[in-house]
């Protein structure tokens, strides 16, 4: 499994735990019946060379909720939960749970965008959290 791959399937196990996401599904499906639900993509990074012939790598990972839009005072208020509860989870995760689970190093902070969003067709509200410099460390092969 390649390292982003990991990274990815480690982030969606934790977010599929909270509190009302109803699916988090290791790959991004074409379409979704279950909301809210999570969705994790890389969206940028890069590789370097160490000077001890292995990789490190600096990610930002991206991290969409997607709430059902119908009555948007409602869907506002259940997005807008996700706004420390999800930073809140990787922050803890990161001390907590030996650094995601041993897949990554540290990351540097967590950005977002709120509002519109969409899926599958589907008109959506929520947020794109990226998680920035997720550093992880690997063998050159």
């Amino acid at each position: 499994m390649a390292v982003l791959e990991t990274v990815i399937a480690q982030v969606q196990t934790y977010v599929g735990t909270l509190a009302g996401i109803r699916k988090a599904p290791a790959q991004p499906p074409d379409q979704m019946n279950a909301f809210p639900f999570a969705i994790t993509y890389p969206s940028s990074g890069r590789w370097e060379m160490t000077p001890a012939g292995s990789k490190t790598g600096l990610h930002n990972i991206a991290i969409e909720i997607h709430i059902m839009r119908k009555d948007l005072p409602r869907d506002f208020d259940k997005a807008l939960d996700y706004s420390d509860l999800l930073p809140n989870l990787l922050f803890l995760k990161l001390k907590d749970d030996n650094k995601w689970n041993f897949t990554i190093d540290t990351f540097a902070a967590i950005s977002y965008t709120f509002g519109p969003l969409g899926y599958g067709g589907f008109e959506t509200l929520g947020f794109r959290f990226i998680v920035e410099n997720v550093k992880v460390q690997s063998a050159v092969i």
